[in-house]
């Protein structure tokens, strides 16, 4: 029957309906930091060893096999050594949303050719959406100026549906840190006040474009994180007895159509973009 304790977690994980997974990520870019006009927060992102060539060829970490049962991760452990400074650290779902040509102005956004929202049962209800963190990550390094958009249209339709499912439109703007900002480079999108998150990203419109440059929007669902303050260490964060969140393991899915997802790790900074790989391990416990 469902888990419907914290001792049911335990008698699931004696029988052997669980999981263990250690991972591996690729080493990372050394981002352009974030100013002002870009949200002043760096946001990193660590892609499976095996099988990734930055940024042309992305692979995310594997997962355990898909079931009808939700795999709800317990806990999570970090092995990046971030140099000092406030940060989070952790591990998400990036689902795809689009693609953005930097190098022209107007209307630029290729969407993913899925239906968003992405949906999952969240408490015992089907098909939710989920309200997902915008970010927007450089994979083509930009040139001679630094590209500036917004999440609109340039006749001024809405860009963006938030985490209420209203449509809106995206009237401040995301400036480049730099003429030329590195390919790697991962920023928090910028959204209208009030708005906690996306349900999708339907418009993106360039008003400054650069000689040269290209990204990728993603919706990021945190999965599992933990933050400190101070000097390097690891991360680590148990989600059974520190606090009950137990977040589902398993990708979302499309309303309609496959989403492209990648299970990933981030460190997200205020002051810097860390360039190790990340060295993981997360235990999870099926829900039967």
């Amino acid at each position: 029957m469902p888990i419907a304790t914290r001792d049911a977690i335990q008698r699931n994980l004696a029988k052997g309906f669980g999981a263990f997974l250690p991972l591996l990520g690729g080493s990372r870019s050394a981002g352009t930091v974030a100013t002002a006009g870009s949200g002043f927060w760096n946001i990193a992102f660590c892609w499976n060893s095996v099988g990734t060539t930055l940024y042309s060829t992305l692979v995310g970490y594997p997962t355990p096999p898909a079931t009808a049962q939700s795999q709800f991760v317990l806990e999570h452990f970090d092995g990046n050594g971030v140099a000092s400074g406030s940060m989070e650290i952790g591990f998400a779902w990036l689902y795809t949303i689009g693609t953005v040509n930097l190098a022209a102005t107007g209307d630029n956004l290729v969407h993913n050719a899925a239906t968003f929202p992405v949906v999952r049962t969240q408490l015992g209800v089907a098909a939710q959406p989920l309200t997902l963190v915008p970010v927007v990550l450089i994979t083509t390094a930009t040139a001679t100026t630094a590209p500036v958009f917004r999440l609109q249209t340039n006749a001024g339709a809405a860009g963006y549906v938030n985490q209420s499912g209203s449509s809106v439109v995206g009237a401040k703007t995301m400036t480049m840190p730099a003429a030329a900002t590195v390919a790697g480079s991962g920023y928090l999108l910028r959204l209208e006040d009030g708005d906690t998150g996306v349900q999708d990203i339907t418009n993106v419109e360039v008003t400054t474009a650069g000689s040269a440059g290209a990204a990728t929007i993603f919706g990021m669902e945190v999965v599992g994180a933990s933050h400190f303050f101070g000097t390097m260490g690891p991360g680590y964060s148990n989600a059974l007895f520190g606090g009950l969140k137990l977040n589902d393991m398993r990708s979302a899915v499309a309303t309609a159509g496959t989403v492209t997802a990648y299970l990933v790790s981030y460190v997200r900074k205020n002051t810097s973009f860390p360039t190790n790989a990340d060295r993981m391990a997360l235990l999870a416990v099926y829900n039967v």
